[in-house]
């Protein structure tokens, strides 16, 4: 197994309150799901354990199952530093490939339908492995292979765009599978606005060194300035000048009809004054996602971006989806509005979302897509948190802060109201280079305070 960095395994494991077990195991395997129709009717599956246990949780190893994140990506069985440093940490861990994937020798059954119901049953059914109430195809149960894992410690890793995934699952099956325990979610999307990135995304920031707009964070000034606020479901975004100039789809924010860059057309850049920001008079292009529902190939925009399309006649070919199929697209696979409905379907799911000051994908400096599932699930009524509690942030950091809190980190109580501000209450992206710590640390907290009952708002 590739071993993390010394410092970080260092930090975690003090974290934890463990010693590095001297070797881990793992397995794959099979299990049955309808949603691996047509084909072996099957999903693969990956699972990673600590050979010895030793660590702070006396009832045995939390189990964490990963939602994979990206758009077409149905999951890998490949390295995962996360991952590999959970089972480290005393986790296992449970991974499986969407319908239609595959990785090496390894396919599960059925057609990949981007992270709609099909991919929900099949997360369904990997929920109720890792928990131990399937078996797989050799008849067996997790606990038949793994004796000293912990199934009433079943949380789920969601990452960027497995996100929506893990919780529309739980919004439609949660409720008959009381699971999971908990969910940690990284940097994940909300709305299809936010999925499709129609507010900004870091590949329009013209210089990702420079913070050329001056809200203290380099590398997202990629903004779209037409978005101007958002609502627990939508973003409000004037896509009254959108238009289409050949191929590309654009807010013509300048008002010359035509779509103005610098560059090549392969490679354009829309900040045409150089001053490092898109600004309100420049255009900014709108992207969509390739889908082929059985019908062929077509672009699916949001429904919004659609919407605007007809309503201002904006002449689109047979290769874009209608207004009435991206809105069905977007019914079963945007996370605004459903984490509300995770709430209510598995009140007991406690639920931590991470994000910094730079996201991976969004731009926008009151991270809606944080702000609406944070509300959802507060509104729902579960434990909700914005990152873990500092005193995970500090001692994961310990090896290279000396046990101290990352300067400027700021320590947000669980349960509580959606900050006014929502960079400053992010973890400072200039502290430290990668997201890890975040995640182990989240991850560790939330299986800590299912195993010890311990939920107050500050620890």
């Amino acid at each position: 197994m590739r071993q993390l960095p010394t410092l970080l395994r260092a930090a975690l494991l003090s974290l934890a309150g463990v010693s590095l077990a001297s070797a881990q195991g793992s397995f794959h395997t099979d299990i049955y799901s309808d949603s691996a129709l047509p084909g072996s009717g099957t999903l693969a599956v990956f699972v990673e354990y600590p050979d010895k246990y030793d660590s702070r949780h006396r009832a045995g190893a939390p189990v964490v199952l990963y939602s994979p994140g990206g758009v077409t990506n149905t999951g890998s069985f490949g390295p995962d530093q996360i991952l590999e440093g959970l089972v480290e940490l005393g986790f296992v861990s449970v991974r499986f490939l969407l319908p239609g994937g595959s990785f090496a020798t390894y396919s599960s059954g059925g057609i990949y339908d981007n992270r709609s119901t099909a991919c929900t049953s099949a997360m369904r059914d990997a929920l109720l492995y890792a928990a131990g109430r399937a078996t797989d195809t050799a008849g067996l149960t997790i606990l038949d292979r793994v004796a000293h894992a912990n199934l009433n410690n079943v949380g789920i890793f969601a990452s960027s765009n497995g996100g929506p995934l893990a919780t529309n699952t739980i919004a439609l099956h949660g409720k008959a599978l009381s699971l999971p325990h908990w969910l940690v979610g990284w940097e994940n999307p909300s709305c299809a606005q936010t999925i499709i990135t129609d507010a900004g995304r870091p590949d329009l920031d013209p210089d990702s060194a420079t913070d050329s707009d001056g809200n203290g964070v380099p590398g997202d000034d990629g903004k779209n300035l037409s978005y101007y606020g958002y609502s627990p479901t939508t973003l409000a975004i004037d896509y009254s000048s959108i238009i289409r100039d050949g191929q590309i789809l654009l807010l013509d924010r300048d008002g010359d009809g035509q779509a103005t860059f610098l560059g090549p057309p392969g490679n354009p850049r829309y900040d045409v004054d150089g001053n490092g920001i898109l600004d309100i008079d420049e255009d900014f292009p709108i992207k969509g996602f390739m889908y082929d529902d059985g019908g062929g190939t077509r672009l699916y925009l949001s429904r919004q971006a659609r919407a605007a399309c007809d309503d201002l006649g904006v002449a689109l070919p047979g290769t874009y989806a209608s207004t009435e199929a991206c809105a069905e697209y977007w019914r079963t696979r945007e996370n605004a509005g459903s984490s509300y409905f995770a709430g209510r379907a598995c009140p007991q799911t406690a639920v931590m979302l991470i994000y910094s000051e730079q996201d991976h994908v969004q731009v926008a400096d009151d991270k809606p897509h944080i702000a609406q599932a944070y509300m959802g699930w507060q509104a729902a009524g579960n434990w909700a948190r914005l990152n873990p509690d500092a005193a995970y942030i500090g001692l994961a950091y310990s090896g290279t802060f000396g046990g101290a809190v990352p300067p400027g980190t700021p320590d947000n109580a669980a349960n509580c109201p959606l900050p006014a501000n929502m960079i400053g209450s992010a973890f400072p992206s200039n502290v430290l280079a990668g997201k890890n710590y975040l995640t182990l640390g989240g991850c560790v907290e939330m299986a800590d305070r299912l195993e010890y009952d311990k939920w107050n708002n500050d620890l």
